[in-house]
């Protein structure tokens, strides 16, 4: 249809004239004439606007025209914001006025929006600010019902329409504009309209629309009659309480318009009525007829039906009855008692409103009617809505009571003072709660307020009626009502709470009342009732005895009874250890009761009431809360104290300090909550809570003398006396001056927070810091002589002498007296003592000594701290520096021992890297260097070799701070990867630091990115600070292998880049040492001390010019000759052994071997070449005839390690090498029988290191050294098996020597990678032992890694079955009972299957989970063991599976007689949950390699692993396991596993896997992740064989599902079994794809050559043997598989045929 035109303003009528302005005028008035008045400016109101201003004829219709109000308020803001604008012209703004008045006089202040309504009196504001004249002109001439409007806004239901409305109001009335007339008139205009149809089209100009409305609409349209009406009644009520003014108001006016609304049918338009008639009779009485008045008020008592109109009725009945004179009020009243009456009867709802009208009604009413009313009101109680409502007149009646019981006495006050006696007793059996509440807890203050006017009126005030009646009242009527049985005895506690504050000049009539009902609560709970008091009972007690005195409750003689025998033997109950009733609430109350009553008790009975609850063992927590509550209620502190009270605290305070706990920081929850109990118990009766203290000062001095005491290696631990000494310290007088030292002494030795946080900051601003400080070093040094003079060992108390030493410290750095400041080094700490640490050389860093100040220096973070613990290394002190160090020195002649110290791990190098010697000035590193050099020479004199090792050692580590070490040039091999064939997987090596190629960490390929057009990058895998991250990095940064050098240190500088100072400082060391070290002592050397001469060449270095006469040639011609004589003595070996030896060393200590300084590359840097020697040392061993001894073994062991990678001939080069594999074997050989990691097998190590250094430059199998390899690494797994530790023997706290060797870890792991054949032929004749390994913490990861070696190289370990072992043939003979012959047989052939594959020692372990004890599972570490055990198990039986898919069902037949599944996913349940306890949830999976990398084993991980490894290898056996044993709150967890991670991985490998296959010939196999679907298509014959296998999400535990259907031109039949064949491999017997989709292949290969299926399996090929139906039945002619005919026959029970049913009788064809 079509657009209807719109309507302007200025559309004319039907007859095509122009309408006029005026008919936009508002009802009822006319269009303003155009001249102005005489008096204001030249403005009338226009319908339209006539200004100039552009912007204003845009925002005008927005304001008038649009519906939005959104738009309309933002519109008024500009508005605003135009009249407040002091810049535009003043005309201009006058005609915005004048429209803007208009707008809001017809249709803006009947807007629905508040928002547009408070932002147009917004407009009106600013307006009248800037337009004064113009705007009173308006609001007085113009349209003074704008006034009207803005005055009755302040009655609007929005508060930001009022808060506008009552600004603009009060700048009206400031400006002395007149708001009566318009007021009046506006309202008059508003209450005529009678219906809102009336007002919708008088307002709007809408004749007959209201017909055409929806029902919306017509409910807006009541909403805004509504509104508009209701505030016009409400600002007409404002008008009358603020602006009304008897002299303005015209009196002649007819004012009964303004109670038109009360025949409204809307209940809030009567409401507003009513509340306006009231506020008219209390402001203007005068203007209103009293007859119709009265006549208003009859009618709506009668009639009016809404609860919330109910109240201010009420209250316009009270100020009309007000209004009369006081002689005719009460008159007056009496014309409305009978409609009061019934409407008090029925309840009249809203009660909590109109209940406070009761009091005055009833006082105006005459005597006579006052019972009535009162009793028509309490009947209306119980026909109230609510229980709020029933106590609101509860209240008003016992109010109106009360007021009219203290009044003159009449006929009726009997019947009134029940009414109060009905309000109590209401009070008293009803307890209000949620929304009632307010209104009980209102109730409550009213009755005890009545209460107390009744008590007083009944004994002052003769003359009203309760003093008549108080014999009745109080002694009669009150005691039945406080002694009924339905009372709330927390109603009477609250009320008796309230009457707590006593009159003393009025006697309380309540008082016997009050014993009765003491008494009668005490029966129930005495003699051997065994009942105790409930808690309320208590506070009611508590209550009585507050409110009253003890002997308005109890005789004297019934008192003591009470307290000894009912009071004490609650007390003992409810604080006994032993009680399961004891409790801090039922304490307090208890001990707050005798308190109340002990001044009326014997003096002694308190010391026997404690002997009493001692003897029961108490508990503090509610001693301590009896006594609070005692102190609390503000008693004589006297009337607590007693000597059985003094008694028991000494022994609490004997007893903690007795205690075990080292630091509070440390302990235990349960032990942290009984010192805090202890400590609270011990500072309330001290005084150091809000009460004085109830201890006398030789208790406290007692606890002084336990917690301190004075032998300092009495070490008392953590206490809460010692907590509430100190605290009681800072009190004035309490300890005194010797109580105090002995605190703060105590307090330093025990340390913690007590220490740090409170003792520190008061004491070092005390005069007691010097003499703190004195004892304190007096008994550092104590102890450290003391564990000398007893040859002490570390047993964990150097950290105690650690500890307190650096208190010391930090307590004299926290001085602020810096003349009083002690000097904090070692000095005060009992470590500046030379001959201390000559004692303590050749101890090592294990000594008491040597880890006392060890963990000092861990304690102290500042480096500038440590140093001037050292005295900042000044020459002074530099002798006894030198001694330190020696004794802390880890060096010595054996070279393992002296490990620590050649890689500078030992002691020595921990205190000199921590006190940053690398960063002091050079001048003070030369003078330490020189030191050394000083006591070196001494040393060398002496002759004394363990020492001259140990001053080596400490020379080499101060020139390695001084000097980086020195690296031969051209020695870094490239190295770099062929960026064109690294893959995924591949393992490489990391240049962490881009500025030195040397810091390597082995990684593993993940991805390798080709996105880029010009580079190749990687995703690499490493790990760091114990977890696995992934980076990416390009080609550059990756290397074939670690550097491959000589020396520890990879922090090696080249000459090249050394500058010409440093240069000249290190060639003047370099001859120092010559001068002063070697070539003075010489000839007296022992081999060791030939150590000095690589330290000259390697950290020092020869820098300067070469040739003869230099220091260089001089060196070079010392070891040339040493080699001349070791060739020579080689000429006659047998006799020359000692000389050989000692050479060899001789030679190795000088070139770089490194036994207490760092290994070097020596000879490359002196330019040394070792071929005569090492030709000679080979050519002895190929012409040998009999075997020289190991010394002579080990000294040439160490020489070839050294100079091998030197020889540039390449066959002796290979001879070499070939020979330190050879060595390393015999060298193990020699030691096999040791228990331990010596040093012997340590060289042997290193000289496998040495020689896979060369080795593994060569791929696998191009190697001739591989042989060598070979056998070495076979001695290796073996004494790493076999033979070494798993635990240190000395302390099992630190890890065994081997796994401390950086050397082991590096030929492990280099064999793994680069020979991982060679290292899985060692594991073969070890894996048992490496099965018991995997039960060892140190070992378990690298014999994981060993038996994956063994599981990827692919081989059984026998290549025929063999004899079971005892346990498994013992456990066969179990597992064979009630089979058939030929089950036993199938068992048999698949435990034979197993035991070629799985170690004897691992199929033990799984045989015997189920039998063992479920209490296994306990044991975290044994758990650990067990999993990695089963994830051996898994991933050599999945290596067996793909080699013979036959082996998987082995595999899984063997671990369902195991029962191996159930027993370790039962295992994998405890361990696997990393979710709540509501709720399981699994931890993700992590695979096994990067878990072992981490070296972490944690148990979630592992668990998860071994989920998912089970129903990766077994997935059937998994899948009963999910369905039959898995525990109901672990089933969910599990399938969201399988469905997250298991089944999407399973998937995933089987598509790469038959990516690669090569087994499936021309068919061809697709598959999709996201579909997890897998399709195969295979061409037979022509025909183009399909099969779609559909995946579930949580396959295997849900069904495969097969598809064969688009197989076309072959017989449904057929591809239906073709489908069951797959569906049965994959759902019930555990196959993979590959296997699934394999079968099928062949089954069609079969059948397309004319063979039958089998009848059973309907397969060609049987599933598990994958032979052909190979017997024939004689009778029908169909062949079976024999495994399926005999199944068959098992099933049936009998021998039949399967087909023809006739008895078998076959013949075997295949």
């Amino acid at each position: 249809m079509p657009r209807e035109k719109r309507k302007t303003r200025l559309d004319k009528g039907e007859s095509g004239d122009f309408i006029g302005f005026a008919a936009f005028a508002a009802p009822g008035t006319t269009a303003p004439t155009s001249s102005a008045a005489s008096t204001g400016p030249s403005v009338t109101l226009s319908p339209i606007y006539t200004g100039s201003d552009g912007s204003l004829g845009i925002l005008f219709p927005r304001i008038g025209q649009k519906r939005d109000a959104t738009t309309k308020a933002k519109a008024l803001g500009e508005l605003r914001d135009y009249f407040a604008d002091s810049t535009k012209p003043r005309k201009a703004q006058v005609d915005a006025l004048s429209h803007f008045c208009y707008l809001y006089h017809s249709k803006l202040h009947y807007d629905h929006t508040a928002r547009v309504r408070a932002s147009c009196l917004e407009c009106f504001l600013q307006a009248s600010r800037r337009l004064p004249k113009a705007w009173k002109t308006i609001c007085e001439e113009q349209q003074p019902e704008i006034i009207g409007m803005i005055t009755c806004s302040r009655a609007d239901p929005a508060s930001d329409v009022r808060i506008a409305a009552n600004e603009l109001v009060d700048s009206l009335l400031s400006a002395d504009l007149n708001v009566v007339e318009g007021t009046w008139d506006y309202v008059k205009r508003i209450l005529s309209y009678g219906k809102s149809k009336a007002m919708h089209e008088e307002l709007f100009q809408k004749k007959d629309a209201t017909s055409a409305l929806s029902e919306k609409q017509k409910e807006e349209l009541e909403e805004r009659f509504e509104r508009i009406v209701g505030t016009a009644i409400g600002g007409m009520q404002l008008f009358f309480q603020q602006n009304f003014d008897n002299e303005t108001f015209n009196a002649s006016d007819d004012i009964k318009v303004l109670w038109k609304a009360l025949s409204s049918p809307k209940p809030s338009l009567r409401r507003k009525t009513f509340a306006l008639m009231a506020t008219a009779y209390q402001k203007a009485p005068a203007l209103l007829d009293n007859d119709k008045t009265s006549k208003l008020i009859l009618q709506s008592l009668s009639a009016e039906k809404e609860p919330s109109n109910i109240p201010p009725l009420l209250e316009t009945l009270i100020s009309f009855v007000a209004s009369f004179p006081q002689e005719e009020r009460s008159s007056t009243m009496a014309l409305y008692t009978k409609p009061l009456s019934k409407l008090f009867k029925k309840g009249c709802y809203g009660a909590t409103q109109w209940a406070p009208t009761v009091l005055p009604i009833v006082a105006i009413l005459p005597m006579e009617e006052q019972s009535d009313i009162l009793t028509c009101v309490w009947e209306g109680r119980n026909k109230v809505s609510g229980l709020s409502e029933e106590l609101e007149i509860v209240g008003a009646v016992a109010e109106t009571a009360t007021f009219l019981l203290t009044k003159s006495p009449h006929e009726f006050s009997e019947v009134i003072a029940k009414c109060w006696l009905h309000s109590v007793q209401a009070y008293l059996t009803t307890h209000g709660t949620g929304p009632a509440q307010r209104s009980a807890r209102k109730l409550s203050e009213t009755i005890a307020k009545d209460w107390n006017q009744l008590n007083h009126a009944s004994s002052q005030k003769q003359a009203s009626a309760i003093f008549q009646l108080k014999e009745w009242f109080w002694d009669e009527e009150l005691p039945k009502l406080i002694l009924r049985d339905n009372v709330e005895n927390q109603q009477l506690l609250t009320l008796l709470k309230l009457l707590e504050v006593k009159d003393q000049d009025t006697p309380n009539l309540w008082a016997p009342t009050m014993k009765q009902k003491f008494h009668k609560l005490l029966v129930p709970c005495q003699g051997s009732s065994g009942l105790l008091p409930s808690a309320d009972v208590y506070e009611l007690w508590i209550a009585m005895l507050n409110g009253l005195s003890v002997n308005q409750l109890f005789e004297k003689t019934e008192l003591d009874k009470f307290v000894m025998n009912d009071l004490l033997r609650w007390m003992i109950i409810h604080t006994s250890s032993v009680s399961d009733q004891a409790s801090q609430e039922s304490a307090r109350y208890d001990f707050s009761v005798y308190r109340l009553c002990r001044s009326m008790t014997n003096s002694g009975v308190w010391d026997a009431i404690l002997r009493e609850l001692v003897a029961s063992k108490c508990d503090l927590e509610y001693l301590e809360a009896g006594l609070t509550a005692m102190l609390e209620l503000g008693g004589d502190v006297e009337s607590v104290r007693s000597p059985i009270l003094n008694e028991f605290c000494i022994r609490v305070a004997n007893e903690a300090i007795e205690s075990e706990i080292h630091h509070i920081e440390e302990a235990s929850e349960l032990q942290h909550d009984h010192f805090d109990l202890v400590a609270r118990f011990l500072q309330t009766c001290v005084g150091l809570g809000n009460f004085e203290s109830v201890l006398p000062d030789d208790c406290v001095a007692a606890w002084v003398d336990s917690a301190c005491p004075e032998d300092s290696f009495v070490v008392v631990y953590d206490n809460p006396v010692l907590e509430t000494l100190v605290l009681l310290a800072k009190k004035e007088g309490r300890l005194g001056d010797e109580g105090i030292r002995k605190v703060f002494v105590q307090s330093w030795r025990q340390g913690g927070e007590l220490w740090q946080d409170s003792v520190v900051p008061w004491v070092s601003q005390t005069s007691d810091l010097g003499e703190v400080v004195d004892v304190g070093s007096k008994e550092l040094k104590a102890m450290l002589n003391h564990a000398f003079s007893e040859s002490q060992t570390e047993d964990g108390s150097s950290r105690i002498w650690s500890e307190r030493a650096n208190r010391l410290l930090q307590l004299c750095q926290h001085c602020s007296l810096p003349s009083s400041q002690p000097n904090s080094t070692l000095s005060l700490v009992g470590m500046a003592d030379s001959e201390l640490w000559k004692s303590n050389e050749g101890k090592g860093s294990n000594s008491y000594v040597s880890q006392c100040l060890l963990k000092l220096l861990s304690q102290i973070d500042s480096v500038a701290d440590r140093k001037t613990l050292f005295w900042n290394f000044d020459s002074d002190h530099l002798e006894l520096f030198m001694n330190l160090l020696m004794g802390l020195s880890g060096a010595g002649t054996d070279i393992l021992g002296a490990d620590l110290a050649r890689r500078r791990e030992d002691a020595c190098a921990t205190v000199l890297t921590n006190v940053g010697v690398s960063s002091i000035e050079i001048s003070k590193q030369d003078n330490l260097c020189n030191t050394s050099i000083s006591s070196l020479s001494s040393i060398l004199k002496e002759g004394s070799v363990e020492r001259i090792c140990r001053g080596i050692s400490v020379l080499s580590q101060l020139v390695g701070f001084r000097f980086h070490g020195l690296r031969p040039e051209g020695l870094i091999p490239d190295q770099r990867c062929n960026l064109d064939q690294l893959k995924r997987g591949d393992i490489v090596w990391y240049i962490t630091n881009a500025e030195d190629p040397l810091s390597r960490q082995e990684c593993t390929v993940v991805k390798v990115h080709s996105d880029l057009p010009s580079e190749v990058y990687f995703t690499i895998k490493i790990t760091k600070d114990g977890s696995v991250q992934e980076r990416q990095t390009v080609g550059d940064r990756l290397r074939s292998g670690p550097w491959k050098g000589n020396y520890g240190d990879s922090h090696l500088t080249s000459a090249k880049d050394i500058s010409s100072e440093e240069k000249s400082q290190r060639e003047t060391l370099a001859q120092h040492l010559l001068r002063e070290l070697i070539v003075s002592h010489w000839e007296q050397w022992t081999p060791h001390a030939f150590e000095l001469v690589s330290v000259v060449i390697s950290q020092c270095g020869f820098l300067g010019s070469r040739g003869v006469g230099t220091d260089h040639y001089m060196l070079l011609q010392k070891m040339m000759n040493l080699e001349a004589k070791l060739v020579e003595s080689f000429k006659e070996p047998s006799s020359n052994e000692d000389t050989i030896c000692a050479s060899l060393q001789e030679l190795s200590f000088s070139l770089g071997y490194g036994c207490n300084v760092p290994s070097a590359s020596s000879q490359a840097l002196l330019g040394f070449s070792p071929f005569n020697s090492v030709k000679a040392i080979v050519d002895f061993y190929n012409n040998m005839e009999t075997d020289p001894h190991v010394q002579f073994d080990f000294a040439v062991s160490l020489w070839l390690t050294v100079s091998a990678a030197s020889l540039e001939d390449k066959v002796l080069r290979m001879q070499a090498f070939s020979l330190l594999f050879q060595l390393s074997c015999r060298i193990f050989e020699h030691s096999k029988e040791s228990k331990v990691f010596d040093s012997d097998q340590f060289v042997a190590l290193r000289c496998i290191q040495a020689a896979q250094q060369e080795s593994h430059n060569f791929k696998s199998g191009e190697s001739i050294l591989e042989d060598a390899e070979a056998e070495a690494l076979g001695w290796f797994i073996k004494a790493f098996a076999c033979q070494w530790e798993a635990e240190n023997m000395t302390d099992p706290d630190v890890p065994p020597a081997w796994s401390l060797v950086p050397h082991f870890n590096s030929v492990f792991e280099s064999s793994l990678v680069h020979r991982l054949h060679l290292m899985a032929r060692a594991a073969r004749p070890c894996m048992n032992q490496l099965i018991e390994c995997l039960y060892a913490d140190s070992k378990r990861i690298y014999s994981m890694k060993l038996l994956f070696s063994y599981a990827k190289e692919g081989e059984p370990l026998q290549s025929e079955p063999g004899e079971l072992n005892e346990l498994t043939a013992g456990r066969m003979d179990q597992w064979c009972v009630q089979l058939i012959d030929e089950e036993i047989e199938e068992l048999e052939d698949d435990v034979d299957a197993v035991a070629q594959w799985i170690p004897r020692k691992l199929m033990n372990d799984v045989e015997s989970w189920f039998e063992e004890d479920g209490d296994f599972i306990l044991d975290p570490d044994s758990a650990c063991s067990r999993f990695l055990s089963w994830i051996a198990f898994c991933r050599i039986a999945k290596t067996a599976g793909g080699k013979d898919s036959m082996n998987r069902s082995s595999f899984a037949s063997y671990a369902t007689k195991c029962k191996a599944v159930d027993t370790i996913l039962n295992l994998a349940m405890v361990y696997g949950n990393v979710g709540t306890e509501r709720k399981m949830k699994l931890e993700k999976y992590t695979d096994i390699d990067d878990i072992l990398d981490s070296k972490v084993m944690e148990l979630s991980k592992l668990a998860a692993l071994t989920i998912f490894n089970t129903i990766e290898v077994f997935p059937m056996i998994a899948k009963n396991w999910w369905e039959m044993v898995c525990p109901n709150y672990a089933t969910q967890a599990v399938r969201e596993f399988v469905e997250s991670t298991v089944s999407p991985e399973i998937l995933r490998r089987e598509l790469e896997r038959m990516k690669q296959t090569l087994s499936f010939g021309e068919m061809n196999v697709k598959g999709s992740l996201m579909s997890r679907e897998v399709a195969a298509t295979y061409v037979q014959d022509e025909f183009t064989l399909s099969v779609v296998i559909k995946m579930p999400d949580s396959f295997p535990f849900r069904r495969a599902e097969v598809d064969c259907s688009k197989t076309y031109g072959v017989p449904e039949s057929r591809w239906k079994r073709w489908a069951l064949q797959i569906t049965q491999m994959l759902n019930n017997q555990g196959g993979t794809l590959s296997d699934a989709l394999l079968l099928w292949k062949e089954n069609v290969d079969k059948e397309f050559e004319g063979v039958e299926p089998c009848p059973v399996c309907y397969s060609v090929l049987h599933v598990k043997t994958h032979k052909l139906p190979g017997v024939e039945c004689n009778t029908c002619q169909n062949r079976f598989h024999i495994d399926c005919l005999s199944q068959w026959f098992r099933s049936s029970g009998k021998n039949d045929c399967v087909l023809c049913q006739q008895p078998w009788s076959g013949t075997r064809v295949v």
